[in-house]
């Protein structure tokens, strides 16, 4: 889990589409799981993307859409972006009986309920309690935010 999706919306257009082409990472200067995003070359947007230099033509369908890739210049504006607006998301290590896991999550409390989540749905009789004071959470360690 070098570099998960994430559940996010950005209000800038331009960023939320690179961020979605991109498959919503949390590093986007890092190597992502994806990196398309097809529109109709005959629309503003996408007229716009083509004269952009954050964008950069990949082909076609075969039809009226157009696949466009995120450049670097389109990775670092998104990554410049995120450090601007605050954005929360990050890699968190939670360890529950001996076992460590990276989450992703917006803070140390979210880690910890996204991961008890997780374990709770196999083990009901785990109270939130019980879980909350036999975890663990920090920031993964050796993992670039930018």
């Amino acid at each position: 889990m070098a570099n998960p999706s994430i559940n996010r919306f950005l209000e800038d257009g331009m960023m939320d589409a690179i961020d979605h082409a991109l498959g919503r990472p949390i590093f986007p200067l890092q190597e992502t799981y994806r990196n398309r995003y097809f529109i109709d070359s005959d629309c503003d947007e996408g007229r716009a993307m083509a004269a952009s230099p954050f964008w950069r033509e990949a082909g076609t369908n075969g039809g009226s859409l157009t696949c466009f890739e995120v450049t670097e210049d389109g990775r670092r504006e998104l990554a410049d972006h995120l450090k601007s607006i605050r954005d929360p998301w990050r890699l968190f290590e939670v360890t529950f009986e001996g076992a460590a896991e990276t989450i992703a999550a917006t803070s140390f409390a979210n880690a910890k309920y996204r991961k008890w989540l997780e374990v709770s749905d196999s083990w009901s009789e785990l109270t939130f309690g019980r879980f909350i004071a036999a975890s663990r959470v920090r920031l993964a360690s050796g993992v670039s935010h930018g």
